[in-house]
C-alpha cells in the first residue's frame, strides 16, 4: 500500500485490489479529493475510516457510501486491569496453526486483510490464544502486537484483533489472556475495538477494566466509471 498526497489529505492505494483508503478526511477537502479520485481512480472501491471527528454526513450520501464498521473505541492499562483465571487457554502453536486457520478463514469476513496466510507470515507481530473443546479448537482470540520487529518495538499497545468465543466465559479468559500477555511483554495499553451493538462484548470488556473512548466508524463506495 502507497500514500498518495491529493489536497492536503493522504489517500492510501492497493493497486493489486484496485482500493484506496482515506483516514479523517475533513470535510473541507472532501469535494476536491472526491473529484480527483473520480479522474485518476474510476472503478475503484474507497474505504473512508473515521476515529473520533465529525463525520462529512452529507457528502458520503452523496456519493452513496455504505457504513461496514461502527465501532466503539475501548482500552485497557495496568493499572485497571481485572484479572481472572485463564488457565484453560493456551498460546497457539506450529502444530495445531493448520487447525486453527482452516477454523478463521472459514469464519472471518472474505474480505479480511489478515487472513490466516497473512498472520503466518508475520508471525512476528501476532500472538493467538485458542480453547478447545474434547480435543479441537473451539474458541480464538488474536492479539496483535510487536514483539520482535525492531522498527515496531517502540509501539506500547496490543491491539485485540478478531475472537469468537461460544459463551461469555470464555470470552472473558481469552481477554485475559491477551492483557496478560500485553503487559508482561512490557506493553501499557490494550485497545479493543467492539460493535457498537454488541453489548455483551462491551459488558465483558467493561468487567475486564477496559474503559470506551472514543468510536470508529468505516464507510465504502466506489467511484464511478468512465462513461
Amino acid at each position: 500500500m502507497i500514500s498518495i498526497p491529493i489536497n492536503n489529505t493522504d489517500v492510501f492505494l492497493e493497486e493489486s485490489d484496485k482500493s484506496l483508503q482515506i483516514n479523517n478526511i475533513h470535510e473541507s477537502y472532501f469535494d476536491g479529493v472526491w473529484e480527483a479520485l473520480t479522474d485518476k481512480f474510476p472503478g475503484y472501491r474507497i474505504d473512508f475510516c473515521f476515529k473520533d471527528v465529525a463525520l462529512p454526513l452529507d457528502k458520503l450520501s452523496k456519493i452513496n457510501a455504505r457504513i461496514i464498521d461502527d465501532c466503539v473505541n475501548m482500552n485497557l492499562k495496568p493499572e485497571d486491569y481485572n484479572a481472572s483465571d485463564s488457565n484453560h487457554v493456551n498460546l497457539l502453536t506450529d502444530e495445531d496453526f493448520d487447525e486453527f486457520a482452516n477454523l478463521y478463514d472459514s469464519l472471518e469476513t472474505d474480505d479480511m486483510f489478515w487472513t490466516s496466510e497473512l498472520i503466518k507470515k508475520r508471525a512476528d507481530i501476532w500472538r493467538i490464544f485458542i480453547i478447545k473443546t474434547n480435543g479441537k479448537i473451539s474458541d480464538y482470540i488474536t492479539l496483535k502486537v510487536p514483539f520482535k520487529d525492531a522498527k515496531l518495538n517502540d509501539l506500547f499497545y496490543g491491539e485485540i484483533f478478531t475472537i469468537r468465543a461460544n459463551t461469555p466465559d470464555n470470552q472473558k479468559t481469552l481477554i485475559d489472556a491477551t492483557a496478560k500477555c500485553t503487559f508482561e511483554n512490557g506493553k501499557r495499553e490494550v485497545i479493543y475495538m467492539v460493535d457498537y451493538d454488541d453489548t455483551q462484548s462491551r459488558d465483558i470488556a467493561l468487567m475486564a477494566g477496559f474503559k470506551e473512548v472514543g468510536f470508529y466508524k468505516g464507510y465504502t463506495a466506489v467511484i464511478p466509471p468512465r462513461g
